[in-house]
């Protein structure tokens, strides 16, 4: 019974995780800047899906609490997006993805709009 919990927690959480990784990296990045939010969200949504049955409930529980932990890890190692500023990861910065390679601290701008501003300054 455990087990089955655990197993249908891990695969709610893989779902969730799955339809997130196919948003763009500026879209990720900004939900992560409002964690606490995206986990209360995550986390009730899944609970009103599961609700009915005690495996449900309890595998809707452990997928909000994975969620909740991955999401701190991904802020800790990608950063995150907030009020337009981008704060780095402790393992990757992703300034040159978002269009800010000097690591200004603009407004994070799409590559294609950072490659007209650099263009017309020459």
């Amino acid at each position: 019974m455990i087990e089955t919990i655990f197993v249908f927690g891990l695969a709610i959480f893989a779902g969730v995780a799955l339809i997130l990784a196919k948003l763009p990296l500026r879209w990720s990045l900004r939900i992560l800047g409002w964690h606490i939010w995206f986990d209360v969200i995550v986390t009730v949504l899944v609970l009103w899906i599961h609700w009915g049955t005690m495996v449900g409930l309890l595998s809707a529980s452990i997928a909000g609490l994975v969620c909740s932990l991955c999401t701190s890890s991904a802020r800790w190692t990608w950063g995150y997006i907030q009020g337009g500023q981008y704060s780095p990861g402790q393992l990757f910065d992703l300034r040159e993805r978002l269009g800010d390679p000097n690591g200004q601290g603009r407004e994070c701008k799409s590559a294609g709009a950072a490659k007209q501003v650099q263009g017309s300054k020459t």
